[in-house]
C-alpha cells in the first residue's frame, strides 16, 4: 500500500512538472531613448554611414540564449529613424528569465568601401560603433511586456558627416565616462548617476567612494580596478572613470574621447 501511494505521488509530480505551461519564445521589439551625448535634436545627427544594427540579448548572469544575437543591414537617415519606430531585432527567444538587450550601430567608414554589411557584422569591434546602448533587465514571460527600451549613447558631436575630422577620428579613440560635475545635489541614490554613487543624508550630495567613479586620483593615489585615472595634458591629478564604450556610461556622464587628455599611471584598467 505504501509503495503504491509513493509511486502514485511520484507519477503525479512528474506529470504536473511536464504539463506546467512554459513561456513561449517571443519576438522582442525595441524602443530607443537618446542620451545627452546624442545631441538636442535627432534630426541633426545624421546616420547615412551606418550600415548595420547589431543586437544581442543576455540574461542577468551574462548568458546569451538561443537565437539571442542578430546583426542586420539597415539604412538610416538620422537618429529620428530610430526613435520614431519600434525595431524588431531578435525573435524566437527563450523568455523564461529576465533579459537585457545590447544594441550597436555599425558604420563603414573605418573599413574597405566594398565591405558588405554582413561582412562588417562578422569583424566589427567597438571601434566601428557610432551609437550603442542597452536596456534594463526586463521579464517578458508574463505576456504583458514584449518591448525593451534601450538607452542610446552616441559618439558625441560625431555624426557621419563629421567622421574623419580632427575631433572625430574614423575609428573610435580610447575614451572614458566623464561627468562635468560629480558632487551634485541629490534626494535619493537614484539621483547620483542612477545609484552608481550614494546620496548622503547629511548634506544631500552624492558621495564619492575612494578610488571609485568620480574620485580624484594621481600616480601615487590610484583608482580601483576597472577605472582609469584621466587628467588634463598638463595636470598631475585626475579623476577616476571607467573606459567606454564597452562599458555604457550612466547619465549625466558621457563617453569622452581622450584626445586632449592623458591617462596617469594611477589608473587601473
Amino acid at each position: 500500500m505504501t509503495v503504491r501511494v509513493l509511486v502514485t505521488l511520484l507519477l503525479t509530480t512528474l506529470l504536473t512538472a511536464c504539463t506546467q505551461p512554459q513561456p513561449d519564445p517571443k519576438t522582442i521589439t525595441t524602443r530607443v531613448r537618446l542620451s545627452p551625448s546624442c545631441g538636442y535634436s535627432c534630426i541633426g545627427y545624421d546616420l547615412d554611414c551606418v550600415v548595420a544594427l547589431q543586437a544581442r540579448v543576455l540574461t542577468a548572469d551574462g548568458v546569451e540564449p538561443e537565437n539571442g544575437r542578430r546583426c542586420q543591414p539597415i539604412t538610416l537617415g538620422n537618429l529620428c529613424d530610430l526613435t520614431e519606430r519600434n525595431l524588431i531585432l531578435v525573435d524566437n527567444v527563450d523568455i523564461e528569465k529576465p533579459l537585457m538587450l545590447e544594441l550597436r550601430g555599425l558604420h563603414n567608414r573605418a573599413r574597405s568601401s566594398n565591405l558588405s554589411a554582413a561582412s562588417l557584422c562578422e569583424v566589427a569591434s567597438s571601434s566601428d560603433w557610432l551609437f550603442w546602448g542597452e536596456s534594463p533587465l526586463t521579464y517578458l514571460g508574463d505576456g504583458g511586456v514584449s518591448e525593451l527600451v534601450v538607452q542610446l549613447e552616441c559618439r558625441e558631436g560625431c555624426p557621419c558627416s563629421e567622421l574623419g575630422s580632427s575631433r572625430c577620428p574614423v575609428r573610435f579613440p580610447p575614451s572614458a565616462c566623464l561627468a562635468t560635475q560629480c558632487t551634485q545635489e541629490c534626494a535619493t541614490d537614484n539621483d547620483c548617476f542612477a545609484g552608481a554613487l550614494q546620496c548622503s543624508p547629511d548634506d544631500g550630495k552624492c558621495v564619492v567612494e575612494p578610488g571609485g567613479f568620480c574620485d580624484e586620483c594621481s600616480e601615487t593615489d590610484p583608482c580601483n580596478t576597472g577605472n582609469l585615472c584621466v587628467a588634463g595634458v598638463l595636470s598631475d591629478k585626475g579623476v577616476c572613470a571607467p573606459p567606454c564604450p564597452d562599458t555604457p556610461c550612466i547619465a549625466p556622464a558621457t563617453c569622452v574621447p581622450l584626445l586632449t587628455k592623458r591617462v596617469l599611471d594611477g589608473g587601473a584598467p
